[in-house]
């Protein structure tokens, strides 16, 4: 047989969406690995050896399933360790919020899953070595591939060091075209695939520190034959052509485990000749595997017990979509806890979803997902009242334009048509949208950036002084650059947020927001009505606009 034929299944951005139950928001989840593991049993009888499946990372985190057993059964082996050998993976590439889940969950996941885990630009402190597996060569009918994983290198953005402890992150650029190098030389593989856990293009570029290369790689790196890549949660199918005239495929299935990518290798064996294809596939109207859920019942009954249990019984909502037009419940409640906990001068925080409402009776463990999903912790930093004003600055900046008149958009808004339906959302995303508590200011929307906020007073109407330094509270996130408030905004070099670091919370915010809603439900109804958009009559009927235009209210 002179000509071989590959089938490659690509994953991406899992999340934790195992089961075909969304336990977040109570109902059936359109896509999973309970779907896909039913397309890649009926590949694996078509092709066999020839079958390969892969993963470009965030695998094990994002749904209650993997915070249980992070925080209630670190004692029993990890749910998605249990689902990635059940998947058969030939190789998978660790993802930034695989890091999050810290060095005890990740390097057991790396020990006792039964494939590689790929990271070649995650390089060991001690030893100048890759902390994951820098690549690894499948054999198959006399036929080498050689699948090369990289990692975004802007992980240290983000996270805090403690995470990530030991290790640095190289451009991925770089690596790939030095370890390309190396394969060639000394393994000399029929094929080559980058499985990348990057986006395709722009996020943070700052310090040197790239976060999204794909395109750059694609279009500079010859000998990577498919790029099967993630992260930004961005479904993309091409086939680039390079200005030398050779030509690679790339592809992302996006998030959630509701498509995947599905390429097709052929290649003759006599004289190396190679066919390429690729596409994305939908899996929502896969049937679900029943084995799969059979096998892993015991934990999908667990994880509804956990994450539907009764935390709280509050008689109004709590409206994510309102933190992007004033003062709201939620973002008060966040400012209050992190000002409390912290005993912090000032406060930074943002929704973190684009449209999420809880309570108006029962809040479950799970709705607490909804409003706060990230396992962000609480950081004080020292900041200097310039800085915060600066800060603020930026932050406005992502979700407000300038007003000219009463007639203008307040909001900095994308529409596009869908189905026959005009659909808006924000410009820029919602969870990077800070606003602050202890002080007392507000936003002059007929301003440019730069000269929006003005600040009066502390919230207890002590003067506020941009020369005075003051200790501020935000998400651990937040507090590592992301998103680059503090560092593009505030104008502090990355290197120094180390040291204007003052204390960290024990807990994630989650943790607090449970307990605080616990203890004092009511409490939350205590809007901080610190700032406004001015001028008002002009902002209240824009903002009344707006939620008609992004809320359909």
């Amino acid at each position: 047989m002179q000509t071989i034929n590959f089938r490659i299944i690509h994953t991406s951005d899992i999340h934790g969406c195992f089961f075909p139950y969304d336990f977040i928001h109570r109902k059936k989840a359109t896509g999973s690995l309970s779907r896909i593991s039913t397309y890649v049993k009926e590949m694996r009888r078509r092709y066999g050896e020839n079958l390969i499946l892969l993963d470009s990372g965030d695998f094990m985190e994002g749904q209650p399933t993997c915070d249980y057993d992070k925080y209630f059964k670190p004692q029993k082996q990890n749910t998605a360790i249990e689902v990635a050998n059940y998947m058969r993976y030939d190789c998978m590439t660790i993802g930034n919020h695989d890091v999050e889940m810290g060095n005890l969950i990740y390097d057991d996941f790396t020990k006792k899953i039964s494939c590689p885990v790929l990271g070649a630009n995650a390089v060991s402190i001690k030893d100048g070595e890759s902390y994951f597996t820098p690549y690894h060569i499948l054999k198959r009918q006399g036929i080498k591939i050689a699948v090369i994983g990289m990692v975004t290198p802007a992980i240290p953005y983000w996270l805090g060091e403690e995470l990530w402890s030991g290790m640095m992150f190289t451009d991925i650029l770089k690596a790939t075209q030095e370890l390309l190098k190396n394969i060639r030389e000394n393994e000399k593989p029929d094929i080559i695939i980058g499985l990348f856990h990057s986006g395709w293009d722009g996020g943070l570029n700052a310090e040197g520190t790239k976060e999204n290369c794909i395109k750059e790689i694609a279009e500079k790196l010859d000998g990577l034959d498919l790029i099967l890549f993630g992260h930004d949660h961005i479904m993309h199918c091409e086939k680039l052509r390079r200005a030398n005239g050779s030509e690679v495929v790339c592809l992302n299935p996006a998030s959630d485990g509701k498509s995947i990518s599905v390429a097709d290798i052929s290649i003759n064996k006599q004289t190396g000749e190679k066919n390429i294809s690729g596409n994305i596939l939908s899996v929502e109207s896969i049937t679900i595997d029943n084995k799969f859920i059979d096998t892993f019942k015991e934990e999908i009954k667990r994880t509804k017990s956990y994450s539907e249990n009764i935390i709280a019984n509050i008689p109004f909502e709590l409206r994510t979509s309102d933190c992007s037009f004033g003062v709201s419940a939620i973002n008060s409640t966040i400012h209050r806890i992190q000002l409390d906990i912290m005993k912090a001068d000032v406060s930074f925080t943002a929704p973190l979803a684009f449209d999420e409402t809880v309570g108006n009776g029962e809040v479950r463990f799970c709705d607490i997902y909804r409003l706060y999903r990230y396992d962000n912790s609480i950081y004080m930093i020292r900041m200097s009242g310039k800085e915060i004003k600066d800060y603020l600055e930026m932050s406005y900046d992502l979700w407000i334009n300038t007003m000219h008149s009463p007639d203008d958009h307040l909001m900095k808004t994308i529409s596009y048509e869908y189905d026959n339906k005009k659909i808006s959302f924000f410009k820029n995303l919602v969870f990077n949208f800070d606003t602050a508590a202890g002080i007392i200011y507000s936003v002059d929307v007929r301003e440019r950036k730069g000269n929006r906020i003005k600040i009066t007073s502390m919230s207890d109407g002590k003067p506020f002084k941009e020369e005075n330094s003051y200790h501020v509270a935000m998400h651990s996130y937040r507090g590592n650059g992301g998103n680059e408030l503090l560092t593009k905004g505030a104008g502090i070099k990355h290197t120094e947020l180390k040291e204007r670091l003052l204390s960290k919370s024990q807990h994630n915010i989650r943790f607090y927001l449970v307990e605080y809603l616990r203890n004092k439900p009511q409490d939350t109804l205590q809007q901080v009505e610190n700032w406004t958009f001015q001028p008002e009559c002009w902002t209240q009927k824009a903002i009344e606009r707006e939620k008609r235009i992004l809320f359909n209210r």
